[in-house]
């Protein structure tokens, strides 16, 4: 093997394996800017191929989240565009005007705290098991004490208790991985 050859072929490796550590950083950039939920998966692999394409380009010493965040929103608008096409024209304006409004603001920092949690919290919740998610909603929505969980989940108030503590954990930490931030007060007991 020739010298560019490998040099190719290391870059493409070093690409793969820092795409996959911010992989689900740009699955919650694809949720933010998909046209539906269903090209989420989509966007976030024609991104992947793009970027190890594209391996030499890149600086790996910086931060490159600045770059998957533009380039999943670039991919995010050319499904835009094709979904735009088979609308009516009617529905086609509307969706023109969301999407106008969608990308108004480049930066996820430009949102209020409120939206950025709210987006977070979705996006870490669909990661949780269904059971789970009824769990955290029955208990921070619909306000259901541990006791009245501990009888509808067959399990002790210790248990639940327990089991909630673990589900903050897992949400927080798919927050600070996502973002590379704390996740702050968002987790904590109400």
């Amino acid at each position: 093997m020739s010298q560019p050859d490998s040099t190719a072929t290391a870059d493409r490796r070093k690409a793969t394996e820092l795409f996959l550590k911010h992989h689900d950083f740009v699955r919650l950039v694809a949720f933010e800017t998909a046209p539906d939920m269903e090209y989420q998966d989509d966007i976030a692999n024609d991104c992947f191929i793009e970027f190890v394409e594209k391996a030499q380009k890149w600086d790996y010493q910086s931060d490159i989240r600045p770059l998957l965040r533009k380039m999943t929103q670039n991919i995010a608008m050319r499904y835009w565009r094709t979904h735009l096409r088979t609308l009516p024209e009617n529905m086609r304006k509307i969706a023109q005007h969301l999407q106008d409004k969608l990308y108004a603001s480049d930066e996820f920092e430009d949102l209020s705290r409120l939206q950025q949690e709210q987006i977070l919290l979705d996006f870490c919740m669909k990661k949780l098991t269904p059971e789970n998610q009824k769990l955290v909603t029955l208990y921070y929505c619909d306000k259901v004490p541990y006791a009245q969980l501990a009888e509808i989940f067959h399990q002790s108030v210790n248990a639940i208790q327990k089991r909630m503590a673990r589900i903050r954990v897992t949400l927080r930490k798919c927050i600070e991985q996502a973002f590379g931030k704390t996740a702050g007060g968002l987790f904590d007991e109400r």
